[in-house]
């Protein structure tokens, strides 16, 4: 699954920014993507 995948992206990454005058985004500073927080899409 998708988010699957993210959290998987996310354990290899050790620095995440959470900018919480955003919607809620986690950014990978490793590669610059932007990824939905997980506890908005834990819903499948």
């Amino acid at each position: 699954a998708f988010v699957e995948e993210i959290e998987r992206h996310l354990e290899s990454s050790t620095s995440i920014e959470i900018q919480p005058n955003s919607p809620p985004l986690i950014e990978c500073t490793k590669c610059g993507k932007n990824f939905p927080d997980l506890t908005t899409m834990n819903n499948t």
